[in-house]
């Protein structure tokens, strides 16, 4: 948990970077070749939700889906 944790808020750190932007577009910068939103729904997210409105559990497994 606390390597998941460290990726996840590495991921957060990035998603938040971007005010006001959905995830999918926040996180182009650091989403491998598939894309963003590819990786967000391997993680169960849906790509057009905003990163304030993600829950710890949600970060996680975002990170999981990253391979961080």
């Amino acid at each position: 948990l606390p390597e998941r944790l460290d990726g996840a808020l590495r991921i957060a750190a990035a998603a938040f970077t971007h005010r006001r932007k959905k995830l999918a577009n926040a996180l182009v910068d650091v989403a491998p070749e598939g894309g963003a939103a590819a990786v967000l729904t391997a993680a169960g997210i849906d790509p057009n939700r905003r990163a304030e409105e993600l829950d710890l559990a949600e970060w996680l497994a975002l990170a999981a889906a990253f391979g961080v």
